[in-house]
This record gives structure tokens, C-alpha cells and sequence, in this order.
């Protein structure tokens, strides 16, 4: 008995030596901005309170948000904003590091890999191969592509040869990535499989996030059924003091049961999904259990295994929760004349894709068909990636603005097909000039 307590001692006492020779780092971004799309800042920020009232330290934590929430004219409560309706102002003590014009994707790129020549600001400087470093990401995104308020995207393998080298150039032990934004998966199917990055991702292909706690009268959504799940499971594992012994697996079988509407999944390492959240997004204020204090009954003298100490921090989580409208599309923030404007901009946005698809058809490219493109069949390879990118930014900067139109992003996977089809982007330029000029940006501005 006396060796086995010996080995447990010597065990905590080996946990210690590592955390006290490593860094928690925590990058969080939200990619949109406007009040349209409220849920991903404030959300973003939720993440940032919950990470400080964990102990995580403050400056460890590099914040990434427009900024054009607090006081925007449909803001009645001028200065707050709440990820619940009934929730704290997560707006409040909030650090700023980029905010407005400089959340982009080269800053984003600069701040995780510590690149501070590419970076504006602050970057992330990880002090050795032990440190851990979180990324939580809300916002838009479409076919293997994460835009950005700001200035152009960033392309799918860029962000995973970017993710990648982080532990493969050791200056991070494991990385974490949450990704809360539409067409999710197709940013981080192909992952390395032994790459210690590790991603749960709210969305598979073609699927926005679900919106919650949406009022229509104000045109508001205060956030995302899988962002509310997030922030829901890391704030009650501190109140119940039992995140140091929940795993990434926990957090993520709990967020899935909580997101029915889209399809929840995880890519990468798997490996690193048995790590501790702690890990990575602190408790480091956890005393001893005060279960009645929460409203779970526990016997002080019963030591429950961790399966049903899961169960047990699962139904005390469950109890009490909130009820929730939800929503399926941005459909339900607009007034009927905004819906009337925004069903006419789609279908402006369609018949300006068909029409550079009629182009190249017209022009010796009869292999390419709007119609066979509304799905894309696979995801486009490494050796088409650079090409894919260059449409989508060719597009942008001659058709429609998709920084902030999720009814343009639905068409961009369509250009995919195109680089596939080996149309060259020369080609592809012709037809966007010809069939788009300054009134597309302007008719098609939903916002």
C-alpha cells in the first residue's frame, strides 16, 4: 500500500516538474464582422473570459476580433456584448491585440507561427518544444478556404502545412484547434495523422454553423449551437471543479451531443484528443469538489471511476440548462424586405457564376457545366490548391466582395470544379471581367 502511494506521489510530483517547464498559449479569432454575424465575436470573447476565470494568463492569450459590436447603432446596450441574452457582458476587461482592418490572414499566420515580420502586432513566442498552444476560430469559411474580414483568405493547405509545422519545427508540443465555422471540414480533413495538432470542427461540407439565441426583432443571434455547447461544458467543468480530469474527447463527445443540427467531427492527431484540457485551456484554480454547491448530490465517501465520474459532471451540466431558440440560416434576423433584397442578391450571385461558367463553355471549355458543379466531389489536391486560391481571390477583387456574404461563399466551391477542369486561370479572369463590373459589389452588398 505504502509503495503505491509512494508511485502516485512521485507521479504528481513528475506532473508538476513538466507543467512548471511549460507555456499554455491560447490564439483566438473571430474571421467576420458586422452585426449580422454577432454570434462569432461573441463567442470569441466568451472563449477569452472563460480562459481567465481558468487562470490561464492573460499574456498568453492573443485576441483577434473586428471590434464593431459594443457600439454599433443596433446595439441598444451600448458597450456590452452577451454570448447568452441573460449572460455576462463578455466584452468587459477584454484584451485587445487586433482588432478592426488588422484582423487578417497574415497577421493570423504571423501570430501562431511567431512570425513577427508578417505580423502587425504581438505574436505568439512559445518558450520550448514542451509548450501547448489553443486555437479557437469562429466565423465563415467556405470550400477549403477561411476568409477574413479583411484582405484575403487563407487556402486549406496553407492552414494545415502552417498547423503542422508548428510541432514539427518544435515550438509546440501538441496543438488544439477549435473550429467553429461553416464548411469546417473541408479545412482540416487531411490533417496528418501524427501531426500532435489536433481539430474539432462544427461543421462538415456545405453546412453553416446553427444559430442560437436569435431574436428577430433585433436582428441578433447571440451565438452558435456548437459555440454555446463549448463555452456551456468549459464553464461548468471549473464550477464544478472537475476540468483538470476531463480529457479533449470529454469536451468533444459532450459538444457533439449538444450540436445535433450539423455534423461534429474531429481530424488530426487523435492521440492528442486523450490529453487534459487543462492542458490547454487552464483550471488552474480547482480546489476540492464542492458538488452539493452546484446542485450534484455526490456521497463524500464514494470515489467514483472516471466513466461515471463523466456521467455524473454530464447530468449536473445538463440540469438547469437554458432553452434556446434556434435557427437554421441568417433568414431569421432579416426583416421581410430585407429577406426580399437578400433572396434577389443570391440569385444575382448564382446567375453571375453561371454565366462565367457559359463563358468558358462559349470559349472552347465544354467539359465545364454549372449544373455538375453544385456539389464538389472531392476536395482539391495540393498540386491545384495555389490555383484554387488564386480564383477565389480573382473573384473577390472582380465579382463580389465574400469577406462577409455567406450567399457567395455558397457558390466559390463551384470554382473549384473549374481548377479541377483544368481551366486556366488566365481564362478564368476573362470570363470574371466580362461578366463582372463595380455594380456587382454594389448590388450584391447584402450588409
Amino acid at each position: 500500500m505504502k509503495s503505491h502511494v509512494a508511485l502516485l506521489f512521485l507521479l504528481v510530483c513528475l506532473n508538476s516538474i513538466i507543467y512548471a517547464h511549460s507555456k499554455q498559449f491560447a490564439v483566438l479569432v473571430a474571421t467576420t464582422k458586422s452585426w449580422l454575424h454577432y454570434g462569432h465575436q461573441s463567442t470569441v470573447l466568451h472563449a477569452y473570459q472563460t480562459l481567465i476565470a481558468n487562470g490561464f494568463p492573460r499574456s498568453n492569450i492573443i485576441t483577434m476580433f473586428y471590434d464593431d459590436l459594443a457600439n454599433h447603432p443596433s446595439n441598444t446596450e451600448k458597450g456590452v456584448i452577451r454570448n447568452h441574452p441573460e449572460g455576462k457582458n463578455v466584452y468587459e476587461n477584454v484584451k485587445k491585440d487586433y482588432t478592426g482592418e488588422k484582423v487578417t490572414a497574415d497577421n493570423f499566420i504571423g501570430v501562431i507561427t511567431g512570425n513577427g515580420s508578417l505580423a502587425s502586432g504581438p505574436v505568439i513566442k512559445s518558450s520550448g518544444p514542451k509548450d501547448t498552444l489553443f486555437v479557437y476560430i469562429a466565423g465563415l469559411s467556405t470550400y477549403q478556404y477561411l476568409t477574413f474580414p479583411s484582405g484575403p483568405g487563407i487556402s486549406s493547405a496553407k492552414l494545415k502545412q502552417t498547423l503542422e509545422k508548428l510541432t514539427k519545427e518544435k515550438k509546440f508540443k501538441k496543438v488544439f484547434v477549435s473550429a467553429d465555422v461553416s464548411f469546417a471540414d473541408s479545412l482540416f480533413d487531411e490533417i496528418a495523422p501524427k501531426s500532435r495538432v489536433f481539430v474539432s470542427t462544427s461543421t462538415a461540407l456545405e453546412e453553416h454553423a446553427h444559430l442560437v439565441y436569435c431574436f428577430p426583432e433585433k436582428n441578433l443571434c447571440h451565438g452558435s449551437l456548437y459555440g454555446v455547447a463549448w463555452t456551456q461544458y468549459s464553464d461548468r467543468l471549473r464550477q464544478l471543479k472537475s476540468g483538470a480530469k476531463r480529457t479533449l474527447y470529454d469536451q468533444f463527445n459532450y459538444v457533439r451531443a449538444e450540436t445535433p443540427y450539423t455534423h461534429v467531427n474531429i481530424y488530426g492527431d487523435l492521440r492528442v484528443g486523450q490529453s487534459q484540457l487543462q492542458e490547454f485551456i487552464g483550471y488552474k484554480f480547482e480546489g476540492k469538489r464542492d458538488a452539493n454547491k452546484v446542485g450534484l448530490a455526490l456521497d463524500s465517501t464514494r470515489v467514483l471511476s472516471d466513466d461515471m465520474q463523466s456521467q455524473a459532471d454530464a447530468q449536473a451540466m445538463s440540469k438547469n440548462q437554458p432553452e434556446f431558440s434556434v435557427g437554421t440560416n441568417y433568414d431569421q434576423q432579416m426583416s421581410n424586405e430585407e429577406k426580399s433584397r437578400t433572396v434577389k442578391n443570391r440569385d444575382f450571385i448564382k446567375e453571375t457564376m453561371k454565366n462565367i461558367f457559359d463563358h468558358l463553355q462559349n470559349n472552347g471549355y465544354k467539359n465545364v457545366q454549372y449544373e455538375k458543379a453544385e456539389k464538389p466531389r472531392k476536395l482539391v489536391s495540393e498540386n491545384h490548391s495555389d490555383l484554387y486560391e488564386d480564383a477565389i481571390r480573382e473573384f473577390h477583387e472582380r465579382c463580389i466582395n465574400i469577406n462577409e456574404n455567406p450567399f457567395a461563399l455558397n457558390e466559390i466551391p463551384k470554382l473549384a470544379h473549374l481548377i479541377t477542369s483544368n481551366v486556366s486561370l488566365d481564362d478564368l479572369k476573362t470570363a470574371m471581367t466580362a461578366n463582372c463590373n463595380e455594380n456587382h459589389r454594389l448590388t450584391a452588398n447584402v450588409y
